[in-house]
């Protein structure tokens, strides 16, 4: 297509989702924060998530997979980067 031009960007990437999960819940685990707090922050978490993990592909222009589906070399593991951003977004909202 004239004047388009197509960057080296992948368009499907992938979310561990289980690795989502247990990331924060291991740091919680290590924190002194009491057990019924840890479970309604990692609830939080939890419900952020889809959230995080929509805004991040409409912002990239990307198609985000759970990686259970699709396992494949080269494919881009986006895990930490969610991560990162829902705990973000867990302490904006606070």
């Amino acid at each position: 297509v004239a004047g388009v031009i197509w960057m080296n960007q992948p368009r499907l990437v992938v979310v561990d989702m289980v690795r989502a999960i247990q990331v924060p819940s291991a740091m919680l685990a290590r924190s002194s924060m009491p057990d019924a707090k840890q479970a309604e922050v990692i609830t939080r978490f939890a419900t952020k998530l889809p959230e995080v993990i929509k805004a991040y592909g409409l912002a990239h222009h990307v198609t985000v997979v759970g990686v259970h589906v699709l396992v494949s070399q080269g494919v881009v593991d986006i895990t930490n980067t969610i991560i990162q951003q829902t705990l973000f977004r867990l302490k904006a909202d606070a």
